[in-house]
């Protein structure tokens, strides 16, 4: 009976795809919830200005980026948002360039904000869900020409042959979820224009992950025998759950309607992933498998603090916006052994993370304009996330520009768009270069006030 084992071209194909969706694309690097897939804004007015919102934090959207912006709001209003991401992933391996192209239209964030009347000062209170990370993503590598070493026996193992074939190599993944916050908040307004506030944050989202890798021998002639290899292959998939809490502190302080800062401060939440993943292999596309596996496992990741500060000045019509944030990436920690796709125990993989990853500082600006005449705002942003890697080059960051207006209808009624664009560049290595990312999203939100 003849038997067959992959060789060096189909296993290094494996290690170089398996983390080529999302900002990090590139092999032996630990992969997080944290660092994976793309941070967006939430709230139409809050990324139309690049999401310079820390020091301005006057809707609902507060509850995520300032919660003592809150106390601002003087009306009981419902918001609601829908966004559209499109997605271009540019890859080269072994030579050849693909481009992949998705799309994903999502609900955004869905809350309400309720102000209490109070003696002095102002007391709003809010509850909402937004998402803040989105893991969509796809890459497909057209089949192309290679050089695989391969090993088979024959015979009982009487007769071993190493060599060279030429084969034909391909493969393809896809990517989708979300992590999302269900969060209650508050703020009291404890001095004239000085706000404290409050928010716990309860997490929760999926990572859905499929993969496909193909290898087909193109020649099969051994110097002992006519041999065809057979087609080779591997399907991966496993689907994350996830969840978690923690606590949003803030601060906000207004002055004359001239200027106004706000700071926050984000405590770390311990992610509890739950992770169902099967694997099989074939020789080709309809039959049934020869190998399978499954497994389940569950561990705990916690995040580093996180943080923000924010101002705003208003030269007549005319608001700038800036926000500052400082988030560790290095302090990343898993509280149990990895997943089994990530080798080694707690020790290592946080050992891994250390050495890997560094602290960022994240800038963005934003401003707005005033149009009073016809009940209008006209917005734009830019703003930065640096690579987590250690060593990265400026390419490597993620960098956004944004641009978004406002129309109000009645005095009840706002919409509020915005658009936003997204590039970066992933980390090559010997074999796969993954080439650039750009990401587009659209947010529109609609705000009712009673």
């Amino acid at each position: 009976m003849e038997e067959f084992m992959r060789g060096k071209g189909f296993v290094l194909l494996i290690s170089v795809l398996f983390t080529a969706t999302g900002q990090l694309g590139a092999q032996d690097l630990p992969v997080t919830p944290f660092t994976s897939g793309q941070n967006w804004e939430v709230g139409a007015k809050a990324m139309g200005m690049g999401g310079a919102f820390t020091g301005i934090a006057d809707d609902y959207s507060a509850l995520y980026y300032n919660p003592a912006g809150l106390g601002q709001v003087e009306d009981i209003g419902f918001f609601g948002s829908f966004s559209h991401i499109m997605l271009k992933d540019r890859a080269t391996f072994l030579g050849e360039e693909t481009l992949e192209e998705i799309s994903f239209t999502k609900l955004n964030g869905l809350g309400v904000t309720i102000p209490v009347p109070t003696y002095r000062g102002g007391l709003v209170f809010a509850i909402g869900y937004h998402r803040v990370r989105d893991f969509g993503g796809a890459l497909k590598l057209v089949d192309v020409d290679a050089t695989s070493e391969y090993a088979y026996t024959v015979e009982n193992d009487t007769n071993i042959y190493v060599g060279d074939f030429l084969v034909t190599v391909g493969g393809e993944e896809f990517q989708e979820g979300h992590i999302s916050q269900t969060s209650f908040g508050a703020s009291l307004e404890i001095a004239p224009d000085v706000f404290i506030g409050g928010a716990v944050n309860f997490w929760s989202g999926f990572k859905d992950y499929s993969c496909r890798f193909s290898e087909k021998d193109l020649v099969g002639v051994p110097p002992i025998d006519t041999l065809m290899l057979p087609n080779l292959i591997l399907d991966v998939h496993y689907r994350e759950k996830y969840s978690g809490a923690n606590v949003t502190l803030g601060a906000l302080l207004k002055r004359e309607n001239t200027f106004q800062i706000g700071g926050v401060i984000k405590t770390p939440v311990t992610l509890t992933s739950n992770r169902d993943w099967d694997e099989q292999e074939r020789e080709e596309e309809y039959l049934e498998p020869y190998y399978y596996d499954s497994d389940f496992c569950e561990y705990k990741i916690q995040s580093p603090w996180i943080f923000q500060f924010g101002g705003a000045f208003n030269v007549g019509p005319l608001m700038v916006s800036g926000d500052v944030e400082l988030n560790d990436y290095s302090q990343i920690r898993y509280k149990t052994d990895p997943p089994e796709a990530q080798s080694g125990t707690m020790a290592d993989a946080n050992r891994d993370i250390r050495e890997t990853y560094r602290s960022t500082l994240n800038y963005r600006i934003g401003g707005q304009f005033n149009l009073p005449s016809v009940g209008a705002y006209i917005r734009g942003g830019y703003g930065v996330y640096k690579s987590p890697l250690k060593d990265a080059l400026s390419k490597q960051d993620q960098r956004f520009i944004s641009f978004g207006a406002s129309y109000t209808f009645t005095e009840q009624i706002t919409l509020d768009v915005a658009y936003a664009s997204a590039s970066w560049e992933g980390v090559p290595n010997d074999l796969f270069d993954p080439g650039k990312v750009e990401v587009s999203k659209i947010l529109v939100t609609l705000l009712y006030r009673m």
